[in-house]
This record gives structure tokens, C-alpha cells and sequence, in this order.
């Protein structure tokens, strides 16, 4: 590793300066789309995990909504 950034659209800009590749969620392709090309990963899969402070019925709602979800929906494509 030559490069190292905290931010995605500073991540961008090292790949579009030809300093290297990265690895992004699919989301990150409505920030920036001059000289970046972005390639699926077959198969490649992302760990998601959720936290909150205390019992909220809203999160516990949430939660079970992203794990019904997550059975049947390719989250990745909507990017």
C-alpha cells in the first residue's frame, strides 16, 4: 500500500489520479464518474451489522426489516 484515505471521495480521488484501486460499496458510484470505473465482484459478499443504545421498538422494527430483507433482495444492485 502506497496510499491510505479515511474517506470515500478521497478514496475516488487517489483511484482516478491512477494512484491504485479500491474497494466500495456499489453506492459509491454517485459520487464521482470521471476516469473511475467501477467492476462488480462476483459472488463478493459484505458483512452488515446494526447497533443502537437502549430497547427501541423502531431499531427492533428495523432490524427485523433488514433481516427478512436480506434473505430474498440483492441490497448490492441498487447502488
Amino acid at each position: 500500500m502506497v496510499q491510505h484515505a479515511a474517506t470515500v471521495p478521497n478514496l475516488l480521488g487517489l483511484v482516478a489520479a491512477g494512484v491504485g484501486v479500491t474497494r466500495l460499496a456499489a453506492s459509491a458510484r454517485t459520487l464521482r464518474d470521471t476516469g473511475v470505473v467501477f467492476v462488480p465482484i462476483a459472488g463478493d459478499a459484505v458483512e452488515t451489522v446494526a447497533a443502537w443504545r437502549t430497547a427501541q421498538p423502531a431499531a427492533e422494527r428495523l432490524v427485523a426489516l433488514l433481516a427478512e430483507m436480506a434473505g430474498h433482495t440483492d441490497l448490492t444492485a441498487a447502488g
